[in-house]
Formats: structure tokens, C-alpha cells, sequence
């Protein structure tokens, strides 16, 4: 009987989970877990429980890192004044609300291309008795479903954590569940304009640019909103800063700022807020309402030509490159890339770097970090560049070129060892005899080719400035320190970049983030103030002793690479994981 029960009970959720429309959403929320950056390399992919807590640690981390500054106790023992907590944690508040709008909207970019249906979904759902409009609801679901979780998962922590340090001493649960609630909406809300933005972006660009060269923009806004989103996350610093302004009715620019609008709100639901306030919240509420209507209106626009464009187009096959690009490429190879080996592992990396889409992205956010840092570094220069009688530039902004240097040599490093198409590797296993050196050899001046530019555009930017002297001096030395990076992050590089397997990092990676932190500040701020000492300095000797030293020490690396490649060290293309249990050499 009992048996009976259970199977009449597991009917309907057995047919449930069968269903044609459960399915599709299904497969399409698998396939946002399972995106540009986790796909096809088991070393790499991770479960939707993982990504989640991932998610959910910051924020979590981040409020009991709070409890000196709203510990009663401590207060107390420190002799510190009694404060009004709901005013007291407006900062902090402003930092919540900016993570989860910076997260959320970093998360809508890295799954940009699967917002509509791809070539893959294309390919497995055509041929299947599927509607347009049942697909388009069931891929609409998707996304709802999985940006609720993200921004669910973003707030867990900090929505449970962070009211219970400001209201954790309040007589009754009242206040405390209250701020709960007010901060799990704010900051959802907050995330949802992130993802609405996004989302209507790449809908606005489906249904305006043409097939042809919808690629190449989407690539461009894609860095562009990369860039603006940690702009909004590094600047949270100096926006705090300004808070009691804003609050206050003051700094009108700085309120139409939208993680400013959802700090209003916050405050508004809370209670006691001032008219400054409630009209931030008004612009959070309409902008939400706005901002999330156009989108559906765009997706359901460009929803049809997307599937029409895939259906109607084939692959897009290799175009021929014009006259002036061949006649570049042809003098590029002559000086620069004379072995044929060489030649063939150089043009590999590079259309690897600008067709595939998970390399691509990769590069987008490294590149998007350092011109947010460089961006920043400038408007931190602002007021120093205004100076009519500055004679050099300031540290800062010589800072800035460095920055973008540094994040886009330590990106690609990063991303050469991640495979394109490993059962590919086969043609590179058969056809070379070359040693590691090569590899490294090839590595390098990819490396260079893609950041000798950023030496380029600054004697531009600084001749234009400062005069063609400081143009010069700058260049040079981008160009030296590029020069040292990248000898200093391929030592101990011995593969063909995109061809070998990635068996996860070997070291620490506590360690190797607070090695690469320390790394950034010594290279960006540490070198830009020598620079800007020895231009600042009456006569040409100091900088060109700082010269001297870049040039000694991109020398010394050289002939330890040379010494190194002289041990004939093959190259590698399967990278093995540590061993579970470490023999330690005993016979």
C-alpha cells in the first residue's frame, strides 16, 4: 500500500521533471554554470553550489571584518563616543550595495554571448519539435532563475551578518529583522539594475548592428562595461567619502550616480530618511521599473533576428586580410618572426587570442582591471594636471600606462595555459623538434606584440601634454619595464601557448594572489615614483641611470632564459597534477 502511495506521488513530479519546458530551462541554467570560463576543462569547471558559496563569502567575510567598528564592547572599552548606527553604517552600506551591483553586472558580461541563443543552442534545439515561443520563455525563466540565485547568493552572507552587527544591540528583533529585509532589498534591487543594464545592452546591440559587425562592437562594449563596473567597485573608496554631501541634499553630480540612488533607498526603508534621500530612492525605484521594462521590450525585439541571423548564417569563414594588413604582416614575419616555427605558433596564439571567445573574455577582464586602475590613477591626478607649472607628470598618472602594462602581461601569462582545442595538440606534437626555449621564444614575443602599443600611445599622451622630452622618457621607459615583466613572468614557462593541458595551479593561491598584489604595487606605484623623481630631478643623469638599471636587469633575465634554454628542456604539453601522495624520493 505504502509503496503504491509513493509511486502515485512520484507521478507528477516524475512528469515535472520530463516536461518540455522544465527541460529547456533546465538546459539553459546548466549552461550559464557552465560558461566561457568553466566549460569543457574538468580541472576548471565547477559545481552551482560551489560558484554560489564562492558568491556568498565576500560579503560574509567582509561583515564580520566590521565587528571593531560596531562592537558595543569594543566601542566601550576604547572610550569612543555613542553614534546613531543607521547614519554610523551608511559607508558600509554604500559597499555592500556597490559589490553586489559590481558582481551581479561582471557575472551578466561573462555569460554576455549566452544572454541569447547561440550557435549551440541552435544546433541542439532546432532539429527538436520546439517553438520560438516556448524557447523564449524557457530561456527568459533561465535568466530570471539564475540572476535571483546570483543575487541571492551575494547577499546571504552580508543580508544575515552585517544587520546583526549594526542592530545586534537593539532590546527587541524587531529592528534587526527589518534592517534584514530592507538590505536584502536594496542590494537585490541594486544587483537586478546591474543585470537590466547589461541585458538591455545586448539587446540594443542585437537589433541595431548588423550581422557583419555585430562581433567586433559587442567585443567593445563588452570591455567598455567591463571597465565601468570596477570603476564603480575601485571607486567605492572616494564615494564614501562624499556620503554626508550626498545625504545631505549636496553634490548633485554624485547623486545621479546609480549605486548612490539604492544607498537611498536603503535609508528610505529604513525610516527617519531626509528629502535627499527619498529622492534618490525614487530615482532607484523608476530606474529599476525603467531600466528593467526596456529590456524585456529590447529582448523581446531582437529575440526573433537573433535566432533569424543564426538560421539564415553559416560559420563566418576566414576573410582575406587587406592589402596594407598583409603587407605588415609580411614585414612583421621577416624581422621579428624569421623561424618558421616561430611564424606558425605566433599567428596560432595570436587569431587563438582573437577568435576564441573564452580567451577573449578572459583578456577583456584583465585588460578592463588595468584601465580601471589607470583611469582611477588619472582622476586621482586630476587636480595635480590642472597645475599649469607642473613641469612633469604627476606619479599617479605615470602609474597609469604601468598598470595597464602590468594586468595585460600577467593576463596573458595566465590565460597561455589554457588549452584553445586540446585534442587538437596532435599537429604540434608531430611537427616539433624544437626545446622549451623555442616555446618561450614564441611566448614572449607575443607577449611583447600586444603591449609594446601601451609605449606607443604614451609617448602620444605625454608629448601632448608635457612635451615631446617627457613623451620620450615616458615611452622608454614603458617600454624597458615591458620589456623586464615579461622576461620576469615567462622564467619558468616551457609550453607552446593554447596547446598544452592546465591541471589546476600548484601553489598556494592565497599566496599567489598576495605575491601578485604586492608585485602590482611595487611595479605601478613603486617605479612611477622613481620615474617621477628622476624627471623631476634638474639634469638627464638620474633617469638615465633608472634607464640603465631597467636595461641591466631586462639584460640579466635574458641570458638566464639563454643559460636556462641551453639545458634542452622539452616542451610541455600535458601539465601534471601534484601527486596525492609525495613519495619524496625514498629508494
Amino acid at each position: 500500500m505504502r509503496k503504491s502511495w509513493r509511486r502515485v506521488a512520484a507521478g507528477p513530479r516524475t512528469g515535472f521533471r520530463e516536461g518540455v519546458f522544465v527541460c529547456l530551462v533546465s538546459h539553459f541554467l546548466t549552461r550559464f554554470f557552465t560558461g566561457e570560463l568553466t566549460a569543457e576543462h574538468s580541472d576548471l569547471r565547477l559545481g552551482m553550489g560551489v560558484i554560489l558559496a564562492l558568491l556568498a563569502l565576500p560579503g560574509a567575510f567582509v561583515s564580520i571584518l566590521l565587528t571593531p567598528k560596531y562592537s558595543s564592547l569594543i566601542r566601550w572599552l576604547e572610550r569612543l563616543p555613542p553614534v546613531d548606527y543607521k547614519t554610523f553604517s551608511i559607508p558600509d552600506k554604500y559597499m555592500l550595495v556597490a559589490y553586489t551591483t559590481t558582481v551581479t553586472g561582471l557575472v551578466a558580461v561573462v555569460i554576455w554571448d549566452r544572454l541569447f541563443p547561440d550557435r549551440l543552442d541552435h544546433a541542439n534545439l532546432a532539429p527538436l519539435p520546439v517553438g520560438m515561443g516556448r524557447m523564449f520563455l524557457a530561456k527568459l525563466t533561465a535568466l530570471t532563475l539564475f540572476f535571483t540565485l546570483v543575487v541571492v547568493a551575494l547577499n546571504l552572507g552580508s543580508g544575515a551578518l552585517f544587520p546583526l552587527q549594526v542592530e545586534g544591540n537593539q532590546p527587541n528583533l524587531g529592528p534587526l529583522v527589518r534592517m534584514m529585509l530592507t538590505h536584502m532589498t536594496a542590494t537585490a534591487a541594486a544587483g537586478f539594475l546591474a543585470f537590466f543594464g547589461v541585458f538591455g545592452l545586448v539587446g540594443l546591440l542585437t537589433l541595431v548592428v548588423p550581422g557583419r559587425g555585430f562581433r567586433p562592437i559587442s567585443f567593445a562594449f563588452q570591455l567598455i562595461a567591463t571597465v565601468a563596473l570596477v570603476l564603480v567597485l575601485f571607486a567605492t573608496p572616494e564615494v564614501e567619502a562624499l556620503l554626508p554631501q550626498v545625504t545631505a541634499g549636496g553634490h548633485a553630480v554624485l547623486g545621479w550616480l546609480p549605486t548612490v540612488w539604492f544607498l537611498g533607498l536603503y535609508q528610505d526603508m529604513l525610516g527617519g530618511a531626509t528629502p535627499a534621500t527619498h529622492t534618490l530612492a525614487v530615482r532607484a525605484v523608476t530606474a529599476l521599473f525603467a531600466v528593467g521594462g526596456a529590456s524585456l521590450a529590447l529582448y523581446l525585439a531582437s529575440y526573433r533576428r537573433c535566432v533569424r541571423r543564426i538560421r539564415d548564417s553559416e560559420e563566418p569563414g576566414a576573410k582575406e586580410p587587406g592589402r596594407m594588413l598583409t603587407f605588415v604582416v609580411r614585414w612583421f614575419d621577416r624581422f621579428a618572426l624569421n623561424r618558421p616555427f616561430d611564424r606558425a605558433c605566433f599567428h596560432f596564439g595570436m587569431s587563438t587570442l582573437l577568435r576564441n571567445r573564452r580567451h577573449r573574455l578572459l583578456m577583456a577582464g584583465f585588460a578592463g582591471l588595468g584601465m580601471a586602475v589607470a583611469l582611477q590613477d588619472a582622476a586621482a591626478s586630476r587636480g595635480s594636471v590642472a597645475n599649469a607649472s607642473l613641469s612633469t607628470p604627476p606619479s599617479a598618472l605615470l602609474a597609469a600606462p604601468l598598470a595597464i602594462l602590468f594586468f595585460l602581461a600577467t593576463g596573458m601569462r595566465f590565460v597561455f595555459v589554457l588549452p584553445a582545442e586540446l585534442p587538437a595538440n596532435w599537429t604540434f606534437r608531430m611537427a616539433v623538434r624544437a626545446r622549451a626555449g623555442a616555446a618561450r621564444r614564441v611566448a614572449r614575443k607575443l607577449m611583447q606584440a600586444l603591449v609594446a602599443p601601451i609605449a606607443i600611445i604614451s609617448l602620444v599622451v605625454y608629448a601632448a601634454g608635457w612635451g615631446a622630452r617627457i613623451g620620450v622618457a615616458v615611452a622608454t621607459f614603458v617600454l624597458l619595464a615591458s620589456l623586464v615583466l615579461c622576461e620576469a613572468l615567462l622564467v619558468d614557462y616551457a609550453k607552446i601557448p593554447f596547446t598544452s593541458s592546465y591541471a589546476g595551479p600548484k601553489h598556494n593561491l592565497g599566496v599567489t594572489l598576495a605575491v601578485y598584489l604586492l608585485a602590482s604595487v611595487l611595479f605601478c606605484y613603486g617605479l612611477a615614483r622613481l620615474e617621477h623623481w628622476a624627471l623631476e630631478v634638474a639634469g638627464p643623469v638620474p633617469f638615465l641611470v633608472l634607464v640603465a638599471l631597467l636595461a641591466a636587469s631586462w639584460t640579466g633575465l635574458a641570458y638566464l632564459a639563454k643559460m636556462r634554454d641551453r639545458s634542452g628542456d622539452q616542451i610541455v604539453f600535458a601539465d601534471e597534477a601534484e601527486p596525492v601522495l609525495l613519495s619524496m624520493d625514498l629508494r
